[in-house]
């Protein structure tokens, strides 16, 4: 792909569910967590360079509520914690870590417009966790 098109963004996209704890290999609704996922990623890679698209739903999807203790879960409120253990799993991959693709948004509309500027503050405030 990338002899075709050099700047071509291959990304693999991933839910909000990310820490071990919330894997469910044998369930009827199986989930492996993002963790395992970007392992496995990463394993089959081998050298090749590869990237994550990331869908940080709040804990609870009808909730506009994020904040930094949201793990295992990686939402708006702990976009941090997700970009820290890529570098530190994968020192060696940069492109998995030196960019951030968050796939959507992930948040329920809010209305007024103070409301839409606490949203951001609190997203803005998870690139620090």
């Amino acid at each position: 792909m990338f002899a075709e098109q050099p700047t071509a963004k291959v990304l693999i996209s991933l839910d909000h569910q990310f820490g071990v704890e919330l894997e469910r290999p044998s369930a009827h609704d199986a989930t492996l967590a993002g963790q395992t996922v970007l392992r496995g990623l990463a394993e089959r890679a081998g050298g090749r360079q590869w990237r994550g698209a990331f869908h940080p739903y709040a804990r609870d999807l009808r909730s506009d509520a994020f904040g930094p203790d949201d793990y295992p879960y990686v939402t708006y409120g702990n976009l941090g914690v997700l970009v820290g253990w890529l570098r530190a799993t994968f020192p060696t991959q940069t492109a998995a870590w030196s960019e951030r693709e968050c796939a959507n948004r992930g948040v329920p509309e809010r209305d007024a417009a103070s409301d839409r500027r606490e949203g951001a503050d609190q997203m803005l405030g998870g690139l620090d966790s």
